[in-house]
């Protein structure tokens, strides 16, 4: 160090990214940080915003909150006490994808069902962020499943007709959930398989 040059402060515990989920109430965006040398203060950005001036009221010892999810920039300084000089970080935020779950993407029935009647299944279908589901059938096991099943792309519910034989039957289909305010889309391969049994 050359004289007059003022040490820098020590970062005992680094500010981290917070792990949320979206639950509809103010968050913190990050894990507090610890330093030696100074005071850690916080200001939130969007993302690929410039680094606020030190003159700017925008710092404070309070970390930022949010109650929607987004694509956030929290920038953090150690303001260096009278013996030790200034420093600056930032965390980057992102909105999280979507997860979609099925519960029933199999089943089994007998084949005397059949004999007079169809019968029908819903593969219980979801997404973690609430949006409505899109389906689209992708392929059949076999000529038999193109043939004895039927997938509503509506309501997500496989028919098996009525005198479908004995048998193992399968089809394919991908689920979309849209983008909403605090999700990104996503998408899902999902095989379903229907068992006839004697």
């Amino acid at each position: 160090m050359t004289p007059g040059e003022k040490e820098p402060p020590r970062v005992v515990v680094k500010p981290k990214a917070a792990a949320l989920i979206y639950n509809g109430e103010p968050q913190k965006l990050v894990r507090p940080g610890v330093a030696k040398g100074g005071t850690i203060l916080y200001a939130r950005g969007l993302k690929d915003s410039d680094v606020p001036d030190d003159s700017d009221d925008v710092w404070s010892e309070e970390i930022p909150t949010e109650v929607s999810a987004g694509d956030y920039v929290v920038f953090w300084k150690v303001e260096g006490d009278k013996d030790h000089s200034s420093m600056f970080g930032d965390i980057s935020l992102h909105k999280a994808h979507t997860s979609i779950t099925v519960e029933q993407p199999s089943a089994a029935v007998k084949q005397k069902s059949l004999k007079t009647k169809k019968w029908s299944f819903n593969i219980k279908a979801s997404a973690s962020s609430g949006a409505d589901l899109k389906y689209m059938v992708t392929t059949y096991k076999n000529k038999a499943s193109r043939k004895y099943l039927k997938f509503d792309t509506k309501k997500g519910e496989v028919t098996v007709k009525k005198g479908t034989p004995k048998g193992n039957y399968g089809i394919s289909v991908i689920l979309t959930a849209g983008t909403t305010d605090n999700y990104y889309s996503e998408f899902k391969y999902q095989p379903i398989t229907v068992t006839v049994r004697a």
